[in-house]
């Protein structure tokens, strides 16, 4: 954030800064918000930044070349190859095409939904060793989401809603046991809930198993700056320290919330878990899910709050630029 500047020079400054973001930074990056990097937005997680990118690109040459790019660096797994088997056939491909297939619902579902044959995958040789297609361990999620990019570039692509990306730690307790409390991270802050980035597929076993589950976070700084703008709460997010396992923590700057368990299953989570593989996966709770005595009628306001004053100051920023 640029220091020693009236408030005025400040907005402006940080009206430029973001729509130099859309203009010139790589596709794959994030505006990181602070210099703690708790808070950060990237342009394919809003409707509005994604038309602005789409449009730029065809009127700026230099926009062209990051196409260029990123076609470039997907292009260049074309030269890794893969065999697909079932009990009929060997087909000899590579991982570009599985991507693009798995990027395509209409070959998503004849690949990988289907429930009447098992598809499975070597990245050696024809003779394997192969893995089931739908163990998901192929997947790479920064290569995935690269395609997913680039599809909302140069093609009709259904578009998201605002949200903004996180790295605030909160810790999931299970059946309320020392054994089963583990650290996860609240990833995207959205309009109607919460997205939390998980670990591992035992700590989702836990929660599948589970009697009770308790999330626990640092919601004070979140009150905090309910009333405040942008640049205020930019600033109180980067004097906070949000890990919630601290010893110096104080117990009033913690909520603990119950999350309904039933939750696994609703939001499409399993399949956003199918989808993750086995080394980090994703939960998507909305805010109703989330319940405490003295807090909850607090949750989607505040959070909501936050996401609408960041969505109505980027939107500021675009139409100046305009």
């Amino acid at each position: 954030m640029p220091q020693g500047k009236s408030s005025m020079d400040k907005e402006s400054s940080n009206r430029l800064d973001f729509v130099n973001y859309l203009k010139n930074s790589p596709l794959h990056e994030p505006y990181y918000l602070t210099e703690n990097n708790v808070l950060s937005f990237h342009w394919a997680n809003w409707q509005e930044s994604c038309m602005f990118q789409r449009n730029y690109l065809y009127d700026n040459a230099k926009s062209c070349e990051r196409l260029f790019e990123l076609n470039e660096h997907l292009d260049s797994l074309k030269e890794t190859p893969i065999w697909l088997k079932n009990r009929d056939k060997t087909i000899h491909t590579n991982i570009y095409d599985l991507y693009q297939c798995y990027a395509d619902p209409r070959m998503r579902s004849l690949w990988f939904d289907r429930s009447d044959q098992e598809v499975l995958i070597s990245f050696g040789t024809e003779a394997g060793p192969y893995q089931a297609l739908t163990s998901m361990r192929w997947m790479d999620k920064d290569v995935y989401t690269s395609f997913i990019h680039r599809k909302i570039l140069t093609q009709n692509q259904q578009m998201r809603t605002f949200r903004m990306n996180s790295k605030i730690p909160a810790k999931c307790i299970i059946d309320n046991s020392p054994f089963k409390t583990f650290p996860i991270t609240i990833h995207q802050i959205t309009d109607h809930g919460l997205l939390f980035k998980i670990p591992s597929a035992k700590k989702i076993a836990f929660m599948d198993d589970s009697k009770s589950i308790h999330i626990e976070l640092n919601f004070r700084p979140f009150i905090e700056v309910i009333d405040s703008n942008v640049e205020d709460t930019l600033k109180c997010f980067e004097k906070h320290n949000f890990d919630i396992f601290s010893e110096q923590k104080k117990s009033n700057d913690t909520h603990c919330f119950s999350l309904d368990q039933h939750v696994l299953d609703k939001y499409g989570n399993k399949e956003t878990f199918r989808k993750s593989g086995h080394s980090e996966f994703y939960l998507f709770t909305k805010y109703r899910d989330l319940t405490n005595e003295s807090s909850s009628h607090r949750l989607r306001k505040t959070f909501r709050s936050l996401v609408q004053k960041f969505e109505e100051e980027f939107g500021r920023d675009l139409k100046e630029s305009a």
